[in-house]
């Protein structure tokens, strides 16, 4: 129990303080620097020479920080997050969060939790041997700590409750028991610290109301063509990957040329469409309140362009997280599909960006508990099965791409 608590209590202090420095950078660069030089084209120089520090840090420091995915399946394997290379992992993920990548924190943040869990996890598992406590539950423990302190990146506390109903090798009932355990105290110690320090600096939460929803036959109707609507994004998405795979494929060691590109993408695409800069956390707390001054057609836009540009990034050594901006880009196709056909506007946002981050994540329930506070309560079920539709149509399509890879070998 007091390890659960000091573990939670610590992450919740370690996301404060990494997302505290990740924001008084952007606002000391795009807000005080900007405002003292009083430079024309401030988008276009400070992404360029980001561009630049991009591929130096990717190249002499590595490719860092890890995908939230690597350092998930990197603890599941070998039940540690290697934490030796922190130092660059940090350096890196500060470098392109500062200067205006379309990417999320969660890759960096995810990264540091799981070194620090480790370490802890380690000293748990001496004291468990110590006192003769059912050392060969350990891991279990320490692996289901790494889900909820993800949660936390996200603050999200139903973040982690999916794993719940997995199976243990050995005694069920008592490792669910377990889980349960560490689940609640974790989650309730890191949300309180964090949430407490948030008061502090008056820092928002990332969780947005969008609103009341008023779901009529007219919604219901448009259920389907909205889930299409939502998977012809994803697909969008996908195919802006393996464009840029191919268009990047000649120079693919090449990191600081491919910082460069990231950074005049970035630089480009951000002085045109000033909303697509970072990951779209901010940006998404503006337009629940500016949408309605956004024409249909620029909203559209929008959400393709914010997409293009967080693969760019991706593709170029920016790395982070696209989690952010997924929802970001969906609520800006959903604000603009609402607009053109007259549809709940907030109906609309629970089908889209629901079915989209379902599809794009390759999880439905992550999807879920990440969105749930978002919406009113009437709008549970749409997201539920718009969720469960991106799934379903997400492991067809990976079976497809198995079975064609399996045929042609």
């Amino acid at each position: 129990m007091l390890n659960s608590a000091l573990m939670g209590a610590f992450v919740g202090i370690l996301t404060w303080m990494f997302l505290g420095i990740v924001n008084v950078g952007i606002h000391f660069i795009w807000r005080t620097l900007k405002d003292f030089l009083n430079i024309k084209y401030w988008t276009l120089i400070v992404a360029s020479i980001g561009g630049i520090l991009v591929g130096i840090t990717q190249k002499h420091f590595g490719e860092y920080p890890k995908y939230m995915d690597q350092t998930l399946e990197e603890f599941k394997k070998n039940k540690r997050v290697e934490y030796k290379s922190l130092k660059y992992s940090i350096i890196n993920s500060l470098t392109i969060l500062f200067f205006g990548a379309s990417v999320g924190p969660e890759a960096a943040l995810s990264g540091i939790a799981g070194g620090i869990i480790t370490f802890v996890g380690d000293k748990m598992k001496e004291r468990f041997k110590k006192k003769n406590v059912v050392n060969q539950y350990s891991d279990e423990l320490i692996e289901y700590s790494m889900q909820v302190s993800t949660g936390l990146v996200f603050r999200a506390p139903l973040f982690g409750i999916y794993t719940l109903s997995e199976k243990s090798s050995e005694n069920r009932h008592i490792i669910k028991k377990i889980k349960v355990i560490v689940y609640t105290v974790t989650t309730i110690a890191g949300f309180l610290v964090f949430i407490l320090l948030s008061k502090l600096d008056n820092r928002p939460s990332f969780i947005v109301k969008f609103g009341q929803s008023n779901i009529g036959l007219k919604e219901i109707i448009w259920f389907i063509p909205l889930i299409i609507i939502a998977m012809l994004l994803a697909y969008i998405y996908k195919m802006y990957a393996l464009a840029l795979h191919r268009i990047l494929k000649p120079i693919e060691n090449k990191k600081i040329l491919k910082g460069i590109i990231g950074g005049l993408g970035i630089g480009i695409l951000g002085t045109v469409f000033p909303w697509i800069l970072f990951s779209g956390e901010h940006g998404l707390r503006e337009l629940v309140v500016e949408w309605n001054n956004i024409s249909a057609y620029m909203l559209i836009l929008l959400s393709l362009v914010k997409l293009l540009l967080t693969e760019i990034c991706l593709s170029t050594g920016h790395r982070g997280g696209h989690i952010f901006p997924l929802i970001f880009s969906g609520s800006c196709l959903a604000y603009g599909v609402s607009k053109l056909f007259s549809i709940d506007p907030v109906f609309c946002l629970a089908i889209i960006v629901t079915g989209l981050a379902s599809k794009a994540i390759g999880n439905m329930f992550v999807a879920i508990f990440l969105l749930i506070f978002f919406f009113p309560i009437n709008t549970i079920l749409p997201m539920v099965l718009s969720a469960a539709i991106g799934k379903m149509i997400n492991d067809i399509e990976t079976k497809l791409v198995y079975k064609n890879q399996s045929i042609k070998k």
